[in-house]
């Protein structure tokens, strides 16, 4: 239909009054545009006209409708871009319509929305007569009125041209069905306590179902406003404090985080989400990492120490060692606050050491230790990983005597950490001191076979530095750990004809944990003044450990290797795998 024309006045449709005028078909697409004027109408509906419209329609103009007729969408999605203030007639959506935006802005929302739906922009004020639903028939009235009829939506959006203050809507009077559905999309563009219906005579809808796209925003006495996180999940959120502050934050990534996650989802998706997150610092595992490595390494110390051995230390001289170990562990229930994680890590290193054994007994040395691995987030944790680097010096006293013999050590581990999740990482070091000491009683019960009970106690400060990720913070307490490893072991001790010593061994070790199991672990946004706090498990209650390998020794070198398995409570399971080689001067 070629556009009407008079005296600078341009129409892509033109609807004489009277007449009755269908564009398109149900499954046709049909663009009408009228430019080269500021006030190019798109389609004009005279006194009386009645324009149809069907199928997929598009109307692009600056002035989008005008006239006092009845513009009716009666099946398939209308688009109409422009300004509408010049028509006072009546628009009935049947199908689905877009007031006063583009199909670009419009199209997602719509094609999502089943049903009669009539989409507008946030800060439009309606005129004439609009009516929503599948059997909608307005009928021209002095001034503007809404109905919305009982199987209608109607779709409010702030786009990029809205102030995020104004009333969302302005029109006199406004009727919505009880079953009808308002819809508002981009709410977090949308400050607290603004109208939704802004009416010249105070006449506004009683009731209908409302729906946000965000799950912190909720309408409440025709207001929009932002509900707390803890109404939001109820108690499914780990750290809910940090997450209200950040949401109500401007301008950070920390905002801009939280309302991607809670926009057009499930609360128990978000929720999920927002749990991993809290549980950035803790996930990593960069603290139980350092006590399970912490423990690996007074344990290659005492067992260097150790009757266990295919040596002992009381010929006068030096020696020169090195111990390669490999340790898997998993937690599947560590508790963080309301919620519990789990981890699974792998860790191999090696231990150089050197000593004197001055003859008398007692034998004194220092070793190095360094090693890499990871650790990775389960359960609530998933998709948190973290790269661990790590080394440690310590400094070790043996005194062997026929009935009993001790192995005492101080040692500091240092971890270097790269916390990554969801594209963003931290990379906090975690300072652990040691101390330890072990008693072994050897008790042969022939010429080849003995039982050695051994206990021991060891201490551990451990402290992580706090770190940034995302537009967060985290951080945990220094914590202080006493375990008490209390064993038995039966060794053999056998002799080859070329006079190589040959002593296989089993080993039981129950260590119980006392003091900082838990720890808190605090998170909050960058710059912000709340702080959540997790108390979260590091270590376990109990765990407990078998051990079996063969040492052997012959003329000046000692070999060793020894394969061990744990459990503890809450889902731990520990491997390792030990090899050692000593050369003594």
């Amino acid at each position: 239909m070629p556009p009407f024309r008079k005296k600078g006045y341009v129409a892509g449709v033109h609807a004489n009054s009277g007449t009755s005028v269908t564009l398109g078909s149900e499954n046709d697409t049909l663009k009408i545009v009228a430019s080269g004027t500021d006030t190019a109408v798109g389609i004009y509906a005279g006194s009386n006209s009645d324009v149809s419209l069907h199928g997929n329609v598009s109307v692009a103009s600056p002035v989008v409708l005008q006239g006092t007729g009845a513009v009716t969408v009666a099946d398939g999605t209308t688009v109409l871009d422009g300004k509408t203030d010049g028509f006072t007639g009546v628009l009935n959506v049947r199908g689905k319509a877009a007031v006063g935006m583009s199909e670009t802005e419009a199209a997602d929302t719509l094609a999502s929305t089943s049903g009669s739906a009539l989409m507008i922009a946030a800060g439009s004020t309606l005129y004439g007569t609009t009516t929503v639903g599948s059997t909608a028939t307005g009928t021209a009235g002095t001034g503007s009125s809404l109905t919305v009829g009982s199987d209608g939506t109607l779709i409010i959006k702030a786009g990029n041209g809205y102030n995020g203050t104004d009333p969302l809507v302005t029109v006199d009077k406004a009727a919505m069905d009880a079953s009808s559905t308002l819809k508002l999309v981009n709410t977090a563009a949308i400050a607290d306590n603004t109208t939704i219906f802004s009416f010249r005579d105070g006449t506004g809808p009683a009731s209908c179902r409302l729906e946000t796209d965000n799950l912190l925003k909720v309408v409440r006495d025709n207001k929009l406003v932002t509900t707390s996180a803890t109404d939001a999940f109820g108690g499914s959120l780990a750290a809910s404090g940090v997450i209200d502050e950040a949401f109500g934050s401007t301008g950070t990534l920390a905002r801009e985080r939280i309302v991607t996650i809670t926009t057009d989802t499930t609360a128990q998706t978000a929720a999920k989400t927002l749990n991993k997150i809290a549980l950035m610092g803790t996930a990593g595992a960069a603290l139980a990492v350092s006590v399970n490595t912490a423990g690996v390494l007074s344990d290659t110390l005492e067992r260097h120490g150790s009757r266990l051995r295919g040596y002992d230390h009381r010929q006068k001289g030096a020696d020169l060692w090195i111990d390669l170990n490999g340790h898997a562990s998993k937690a599947s229930r560590y508790s963080a606050g309301n919620t519990r994680y789990g981890y699974k890590s792998e860790m191999a290193g090696a231990t150089i050491g050197m000593d004197w054994a001055h003859g008398n007994g007692f034998t004194t040395g220092a070793a190095l230790s360094f090693g890499t691995g990871t650790a990775r987030g389960q359960g609530n944790g998933g998709g948190t990983h973290n790269e661990i680097d790590y080394w440690g010096f310590h400094l070790y006293g043996i005194y062997t005597h026929d009935p009993f013999n001790l192995i005492g050590h101080v040692g500091y581990l240092e971890t270097s950490n790269e916390i990554s999740q969801l594209g963003y990482k931290g990379e906090p070091d975690v300072k652990t001191f040691s101390a330890g000491l072990r008693v072994e009683k050897p008790l042969a019960l022939n010429e080849t076979v003995t039982v050695m009970p051994h206990i021991g106690l060891r201490y551990l400060h451990i402290d992580m530095d706090s770190f940034s990720a995302g537009g967060f913070r985290y951080g945990a307490d220094k914590a202080g750990l006493i375990q008490t490893p209390v064993g038995v072991a039966l060794n053999g001790s056998l002799k080859t004809a070329n006079g190589m010593q040959v002593k296989p061994f089993i080993d039981i070790t129950i260590t119980p944990a006392f003091g900082d199991r838990k720890t808190d672990n605090r998170f909050g946004m960058e710059g912000g003044r709340v702080t959540d706090t997790l108390s979260t498990r590091i270590a376990g209650d109990t765990l407990y450990i078998a051990r079996a390998g063969v040492e052997a020794s012959h003329q000046n070198h000692s070999f060793g290797l020894n394969i061990g398995v744990g459990s503890g409570d809450d889902g731990r399971i520990d491997q390792e795998l030990m090899a050692r080689y000593r050369y003594s001067f």
